[in-house]
């Protein structure tokens, strides 16, 4: 291949990649990008730089070289979600050129070098490290670890020493990055044992560390185990091809294709991957993002040879509309799930222009997957403080901070895709009728309420609130909707209201959807009144363990005497 045959090639694929994935640039960040912004930014670079050169493990898993991409964008562009994505494609881009000079430097030609590099590069799994800032971690490691393996090839031990430190502080699955390069020594090196001594030194005190001082907790926990180990590898088996388990096949590929550069691809693949097969909690198929790595070095090395290129030339072209389809299946759900959370910050945005010295929030629901630390990043970037508390609306106590206008409440409408930021006002007095909205008066919900979902709020068995009696009211009022599969299921729900106590009206529901009752006042002064809601039987409506008593649209006095 000419030098002008390869800047073409390379022009080519960089023309095609930005074609593929303009939209991107279109997208949003997703939770994790905005909890990483909302620290990342206000670090001192001395933190950076002292995590980088520690030989300590770090204990809250600060990844130094990602997290300062974050760092250094962030303080010069904030929330300007495209210039995060151009160094995240740039690196992208670089990583297929190292590829290719990985594999040529294994001596493999340049035409079957360029399919196992277009393979790594174009790989639908891999979508999320083109799309998401978040996934910048691995790709980083990704160019650290091919920068290592070449430097090592081309005799810089030193040099890749240091990009071997560089993956690992990246992200810590290149922790055995040694044991590939052990490889590299017996499959095309002198087997100079001695020079791989510093790198497993490496392993060895990051590995000792994180038995000791960081074990995997929650979804990092490793597990060894036949249905652990079933899952993931199941997992990955299949997200390499997009078939179940047909990732297993390149198992067998060196058996077929004999050649020491087949060997050395699967052994890349094998070690680099193998401590993803020990976390069952952590299943993401960008993670296929370092370890692909070898599977392009084996495609490369099955190319070689007139009649094996033939086979694999026919491989790909039946490959390529198959990864087409995956990658726009995938580019369709990354697409809507961004929509949803720009809408959601944006609305943020707009509220802390009008209200720049609110503090305390709290969440209901989210757009799909979406998280709460997501919401307490964005909070701490558009307000550009620490100083902020999010609290999840289940949580004891928030309903009370929202009726009392303390915090403010989130609340994601998923039927509109919208966000309204609703910040209850104080009341001299409680209000004499309640209409479940985000207009609802504040104060007034005292305790056994759950959050407002639509135009509705479930009460729990025993719910209570407060009211101001007017001296002309004639009756009290509920309009409760009694679910249909509550109905189903307890047939009848006795629902009773209480006056400080004293009972005031009963109803058995028998039927489900939404019915207004009234009942006349007994006497009683004007002023403030405790009211209480008592429904029996409770509802359970597994898998959620929360115990419900109705659900309610409105109560209050009315001035109408009740038919």
């Amino acid at each position: 291949m000419s030098k002008r045959a390869g800047w073409s090639l390379w022009l080519a694929a960089v023309v095609l990649f930005f074609v593929l994935n303009r939209p991107a640039y279109k997208g949003y960040f997703q939770a994790d990008d905005l909890d990483t912004l909302g620290w990342a930014r206000r670090l001192p670079v001395s933190h950076f730089t002292q995590w980088l050169a520690t030989p300590q493990l770090s204990p809250v898993n600060f990844r130094p070289v990602g997290a300062f991409y974050y760092h250094a964008i962030a303080g010069r562009f904030g929330l300007d979600f495209p210039k995060y994505l151009v160094p995240l494609h740039g690196l992208h881009l670089l990583n297929i050129w190292l590829v290719w000079v990985l594999i040529r430097k294994l001596g493999i030609g340049p035409w079957a070098a360029a399919a196992g590099a277009f393979f790594f590069g174009f790989h639908a799994a891999l979508i999320d490290a083109w799309w998401k800032p978040m996934f910048v971690f691995d790709v980083l490691c990704g160019t650290f670890v091919l920068l290592a393996l070449l430097l090592y090839a081309y005799d810089r031990w030193l040099l890749s020493l240091i990009a071997f430190w560089l993956a690992f502080k990246s992200k810590e699955l290149t922790i055995m990055l040694p044991v590939v390069l052990a490889g590299y020594e017996l499959w095309f090196g002198g087997r100079r044992w001695k020079r791989l001594i510093p790198f497993f030194a490496v392993s060895i005190l990051f590995g000792v560390q994180a038995l000791i001082v960081r074990p995997g907790r929650g979804d990092y926990q490793m597990q060894l185990g036949w249905g652990a180990q079933m899952a993931t590898i199941g997992y990955y088996a299949s997200q390499l091809f997009f078939v179940p388990y047909a990732g297993l096949a390149v198992l067998v590929l060196p058996f077929v294709i004999r050649g020491r550069q087949v060997w050395f691809g699967l052994a890349t693949t094998c070690v680099l991957l193998s401590l993803l097969l020990l976390l069952p909690g952590r299943l993401f198929a960008v993670y296929w993002y370092v370890p692909l790595i070898g599977v392009a070095i084996m495609l490369a090395s099955s190319a070689e040879g007139r009649w094996r290129a033939a086979v694999v030339a026919v491989l790909l072209a039946l490959w390529i509309p198959w990864d087409f389809l995956n990658f726009r299946d995938a580019r369709r759900v990354i697409e809507r799930q961004e929509q949803q959370y720009r809408a959601y910050v944006a609305a943020i945005e707009k509220f802390a222009r009008a209200n720049p010295h609110e503090r305390l929030f709290v969440w209901d629901h989210l757009p799909d997957g979406f998280q709460g630390s997501g919401v307490s990043g964005a909070l701490a970037c558009i307000y550009d403080t620490t100083d902020i508390t999010t609290r999840y609306i289940g949580d004891p106590g928030m309903e009370a901070l929202l009726q009392s206008g303390d915090a403010v409440l989130l609340r994601w409408i998923e039927v509109f895709r919208r966000l309204d930021v609703v910040h209850f006002a104080r009341l001299p007095k409680p209000a004499p009728y309640i209409t479940m909205d985000e207009s609802m008066p504040g104060g007034q919900l005292i305790s056994g309420w759950y959050g407002l979902d639509w135009d509705s709020r479930w009460a729990q068995p025993d719910a209570v609130t407060v009211l101001t009696r007017a001296g002309d009211a004639r009756s009290f009022e509920v309009t409760a909707c009694p679910a249909p599969k509550q109905i189903s299921t307890l047939r009848t729900v006795d629902f009773d209201v209480l006056f400080d106590g004293e009972p005031v009206g009963h109803r058995a529901f028998v039927a489900p959807g939404c019915v207004t009752v009234s009942w006349p006042l007994p006497r009683g002064p004007a002023g403030t009144v405790r009211v209480g809601f008592r429904t029996r039987p409770p509802f359970h409506d597994p898998p959620d363990n929360r115990n419900f008593g109705i659900q309610i649209q409105a109560f209050g006095f009315s001035g109408q005497v009740a038919n």
